[in-house]
This record gives C-alpha cells, sequence and structure tokens, in this order.
C-alpha cells in the first residue's frame, strides 16, 4: 500500500510564517532558496511568503551558513574533501 502524504498547513498569520521559517532553518540549515520555495508553499499568498523572506532573510545568509557546516565538520573529525563534496551534491 501507499503511504499518504500529510496535508499541507497553509498558514496566513505573518507571525507564524516567520516561526516557521526560524524554526525550519534552524533545524536543517537549508540554501536560502530552498527556504523561499517552503516558504511560497506553507504561505496563503506569495506576496505573504515574500514579504516573510525578505524579513528573516537579513538575519541569514548563505555563506555564514556553509561556514558554520564546514567548522561542524572538522571539529567531528570528517575529512573537509568529502564534507565539500557532499555539500556540492546537495
Amino acid at each position: 500500500m501507499f503511504a499518504s502524504q500529510k496535508p499541507v498547513k497553509i498558514l496566513s498569520d505573518p507571525d507564524k510564517l516567520l516561526s516557521y521559517a526560524a524554526w525550519y532553518y534552524g533545524r536543517y540549515a537549508p540554501p536560502l532558496a530552498k527556504l523561499q520555495a517552503k516558504l511560497r508553499a506553507k504561505a496563503s499568498t506569495p506576496e505573504l511568503a515574500e514579504s516573510v523572506f525578505e524579513a528573516f532573510s537579513r538575519y541569514a545568509d548563505d555563506k555564514t551558513n556553509l561556514e558554520s557546516k564546514l567548522a561542524s565538520a572538522a571539529v567531528r573529525g570528517k575529512p573537509l574533501s568529502k564534507v565539500r563534496n557532499s555539500l556540492i551534491l546537495k
């Protein structure tokens, strides 16, 4: 049998959507383009998604995210070449 997918909960409150963005970014640390796509899928309107993304993107950037992933991998003893290749594949 096929597993059913959970329905996507659409958010219309900007504060709840901003909280979702912070949770998702903290949990998965995605590139900002992927975060923007997730917000578009969760928001009730495209304008709401864009306004929340603009507000959130002031505090996050891909370069800092990438540097923290590399530093974390170095602390755990992973070879940086393997980490680099896995990030390229993502």
